[in-house]
């Protein structure tokens, strides 16, 4: 992956690598379990697919929409650049010559 190609050559180590990304995705998971139950113990089953939903609408979940915007605009940008990559490098590798130029603006629109 692109990440592990950016680790310095002397501290690459595939098992480090693989300990953090499993550290990463399961500090992930509680950090959801957590906010899963909470969500429930509040509301019950009555409880929206986004919990903000649940909420009066008052001048302290309008904050929290607010923030919950800038946090995806902010960060979409982020993991599009990451995708638009990995499916251009996938296309070269599956490609190889046949592929044709691809202009970086013309692609990413067509994803957009």
């Amino acid at each position: 992956p692109k990440l592990y190609g950016e680790v310095p050559e002397a501290q690459r180590n595939v098992a480090t690598f693989r300990n953090v990304i499993i550290a990463a995705f399961g500090f992930t998971l509680i950090t959801e379990l957590v906010f899963m139950v909470c969500g429930y113990g509040r509301f019950g089953a009555s409880v929206e697919s986004t919990l903000l939903s649940s909420y009066a609408f008052e001048p302290l979940s309008l904050a929290c929409w607010v923030c919950m915007a800038a946090n995806i605009a902010c960060t979409y940008p982020i993991v599009f650049q990451a995708a638009r990559s990995s499916i251009l490098a996938t296309l070269k590798q599956a490609l190889g010559p046949r592929l044709p130029p691809i202009d970086r603006g013309v692609f990413t629109a067509a994803l957009v």
